[in-house]
């Protein structure tokens, strides 16, 4: 049998549940859960679980953004491994913060959706801070806010994916910059930034391993990183 293909745009089909039977016929206790289109099966649960149609997901997301009226975004859907997990990501071309030029930065509204058929994945729905890098085109993704639900018999989309939880993700992001203009103020020696990542790692909010990465950044910073501020100490992070 051919290997599933890892990665697809192809996410917009539905899932149906088959029961399974031991061998001798009797009641396995499980469903398969198949693709209608292609019958390939893309995961299994028992009876208490809850399927959740990707186009339902991405459905009712859309429908937020509208009446959002968020409405220029690009948006990048794939599943992977033959649709057992799907990922959806949308930026918004209009909800930009502008850090001070001193700092030089901008950072971008991303969300993120994700659904699976395998167990592998809740529900889930995420804010994250994009940090965008206009003079290379790369941008780095820091998830600030999310809600995730588990797939049950009583799940429900209309619960996670709402106006309010789009709402509270905007007025996070929106506040933001303020927070981080209040780190980009607090000018600190490469010396200090060292001591507040110790200091975090003796608290056990780091370990040690991902201490030792970011101070290899806060030590080595690109030039777009170069100043020494709280802020550039948390984009080594």
């Amino acid at each position: 049998m051919a290997k599933p293909e890892q990665r697809s745009s192809e996410w917009d089909f539905t899932v149906v549940r088959e029961k399974l039977h031991l061998p001798n016929g009797n009641d396995a206790g499980l469903w398969a859960h198949v693709r209608e289109d292609n019958g390939v099966i893309v995961g299994h649960g028992t009876d208490d679980y809850g399927l959740v149609q990707n186009v339902e997901v991405i459905g009712k997301a859309k429908d937020s953004f509208a009446r959002a009226g968020l409405a220029n975004y690009e948006e990048t859907i794939n599943v992977f491994e033959g649709g057992k997990r799907m990922r959806a990501v949308f930026d918004f071309k209009d909800e930009v913060l502008d850090i001070p030029k001193r700092v030089g930065d901008q950072i971008g509204f991303r969300l993120e959706l994700g659904n699976s058929f395998d167990r592998s994945l809740r529900v889930n729905f995420a804010l994250g801070f994009l940090r965008l890098w206009c003079a290379n085109g790369c941008a780095s993704l820091v998830k600030e806010f999310g809600l995730t639900a588990k797939h049950s018999s009583k799940v429900n989309v209309d619960n996670l994916i709402t106006d309010k939880a789009l709402g509270k993700a905007l007025d996070a992001f929106r506040a933001q910059r303020n927070v981080f203009t209040r780190m980009a103020d607090v000018e600190i020696t490469q010396v200090q930034g060292l001591s507040v990542l110790q200091n975090l790692t003796n608290s056990k909010t780091l370990t040690e391993k991902v201490r030792e990465e970011i101070a290899l950044k806060w030590n080595n910073p690109a030039e777009y990183d170069s100043d020494r501020n709280l802020y550039n100490l948390y984009n080594a992070g």
